[in-house]
C-alpha cells in the first residue's frame, strides 16, 4: 500500500512537471513566433516606408564564428522623398544591395531597420512561423503522449485516463509535424528564390 501511495505520488509530480513544461512550450512557441510575424508585414510591402536602397561601400568581415559577411553601407531614400538615411548598414544584404551603386527596393521598418520587400523575405518569414508554431505542437503532443504514459496502470496496461491522453497527443502530433513540414518547405523556397533573385 505504501509503494502503490509513492508510485502514485510520483506520477502525480511527474504530471504536474510535465504540465508546466507543456504550458512553456506553448507559451515559447507563441513567444518565439511574434519575430517573423513582425518582419512579415515590410515583406509583402503593406507596410513601412517604401524606397530605394544605394550601397556607397560594401566589405566582407569575418564573424566570430569563422564565417564570413557581407556588410554593407549606404543611403536610403523614400519614395516620396520624405526620408533620406545615410548611414544605413546592412548586414549579408544580398547580391543585389551588395552592389555598390545599384537601387535595391527597401521598407524601412517603424523600429529604424530595414527590410528588402518580394517573395524570398516572405517565404522565410512564413517558413519560420509555420515552423515555430509547427515544432511547438510536437513538442506539446510529446508531452500529452508522455501524460499517457504516465497514466497506464502497473502492468503497463492502458487505463481510461492514459487513453484519455493519447487521444489528444495524436491530432497534436500529426498537425505539429505537418506544421514543421510545411516550415521547411516555406524556408526552403524562400532561401531558393533568395539566391536566385539576389
Amino acid at each position: 500500500m505504501t509503494q502503490e501511495r509513492t508510485q502514485r505520488r510520483a506520477r502525480i509530480a511527474l504530471a504536474v512537471m510535465a504540465v508546466a513544461v507543456g504550458l512553456g512550450v506553448l507559451g515559447g512557441g507563441v513567444w518565439a513566433a511574434q519575430f517573423p510575424l513582425r518582419a512579415l508585414p515590410y515583406a509583402l510591402g503593406v507596410a513601412g516606408t517604401p524606397g530605394t536602397y544605394v550601397s556607397r561601400h560594401c566589405a566582407t568581415e569575418l564573424l566570430r564564428n569563422r564565417k564570413a559577411e557581407d556588410v554593407c553601407t549606404g543611403t536610403f531614400t523614400a519614395t516620396d522623398g520624405s526620408l533620406v538615411d545615410r548611414s544605413v548598414t546592412l548586414h549579408a544584404p544580398g547580391r543585389d544591395a551588395a552592389t555598390v551603386g545599384r537601387p535595391v527596393g527597401m521598407r524601412r521598418t517603424s523600429r529604424g531597420s530595414y527590410v528588402r520587400p518580394g517573395p524570398g523575405e516572405v517565404g522565410l518569414d512564413l517558413g519560420g512561423l509555420f515552423a515555430l508554431l509547427g515544432y511547438t505542437l510536437l513538442l506539446l503532443g510529446g508531452v500529452f503522449r508522455f501524460l499517457g504514459l504516465l497514466c497506464t496502470g502497473p502492468d503497463e496496461s492502458a487505463t481510461p485516463a492514459s487513453r484519455r491522453w493519447n487521444a489528444r497527443a495524436r491530432p497534436l502530433l500529426r498537425v505539429g509535424a505537418a506544421g514543421g513540414f510545411l516550415g521547411l518547405a516555406a524556408a526552403f523556397v524562400g532561401v531558393v528564390y533568395s539566391l536566385v533573385s539576389g
